[in-house]
C-alpha cells in the first residue's frame, strides 16, 4: 500500500509540474495578447483621429467686403448696406456628404460678434454666438457659399473677422479692414 502511494505521489508531483509550466506559459501568453490589444487601440485611436482631421472640411477663398445699397463694393462702413463673406469649400472626398449648415460668425473690431436673436452653435465644448448661417448639400467636390449680413447697426471702423463652422470645427476665417 505504501508502494502504491508512493507511486501515486511521484505521478501527482510529476503532473503537478507539468500543470505549473503550461500555467506559466498561458500566463506569459496572456500578458502577451494584453500588450498587443492594448497597442492596437492605441494605433486605432491615432488611426481615428486622422481620419476624423481628414474628414473635416476645409474653407478657403474667404473674402469679407462691404457692399453699397446698388451691390457695389466700399471700405468706408457709412456706407456699406450689407457685409458679404464667401468663401469655397474645398473638395474632400472623406467627408461625409450630404445635407450641411455653414455658419459665420463676423467679429466687429472691439471684438463683439454681430448677431441677433439667440443664435448660438455648439464649438469646443462652449456656446458660441453666430452671425448667419446657411444650408447647403456636400458631395465631396469643391462648393461656393457666399453669406451676407444686412447692416442694421452703426458699425465702427477697422478690422472685421469672419470665422466659418461646419459639423462643430472652424474651417476657415477672413478678415478686412473698412475706414470709418
Amino acid at each position: 500500500v505504501l508502494e502504491n502511494y508512493m507511486v501515486q505521489i511521484d505521478s501527482l508531483f510529476r503532473e503537478n509540474a507539468v500543470l505549473k509550466s503550461e500555467n506559466t506559459k498561458l500566463i506569459a501568453g496572456k500578458k502577451k495578447v494584453e500588450k498587443e490589444r492594448n497597442d492596437l487601440e492605441k494605433e486605432k485611436k491615432a488611426l481615428t483621429e486622422k481620419v476624423d482631421l481628414a474628414a473635416q472640411l476645409d474653407a478657403t477663398n474667404i473674402e469679407v467686403k462691404m457692399l453699397r445699397s446698388n451691390g457695389k463694393e466700399t471700405n468706408n462702413v457709412k456706407k456699406a448696406k450689407q457685409i458679404s463673406v464667401s468663401c469655397t469649400i474645398s473638395r474632400n472626398v472623406t467627408a461625409s456628404t450630404g445635407d450641411k449648415v455653414a455658419y459665420v460668425r463676423i467679429m466687429q473690431p472691439n471684438g463683439e460678434p454681430l448677431t441677433r436673436g439667440d443664435n448660438t452653435i455648439r464649438y469646443e465644448n462652449r456656446d458660441i454666438t453666430y452671425s448667419i448661417s446657411r444650408s447647403f448639400e456636400f458631395t465631396g467636390e469643391e462648393v461656393p457659399l457666399k453669406f451676407f449680413w444686412n447692416i442694421e447697426e452703426t458699425l465702427q471702423g477697422g478690422k472685421y473677422q469672419a470665422f466659418i463652422f461646419v459639423d462643430g470645427y472652424m474651417i476657415g476665417s477672413g478678415s478686412a479692414i473698412f475706414e470709418e
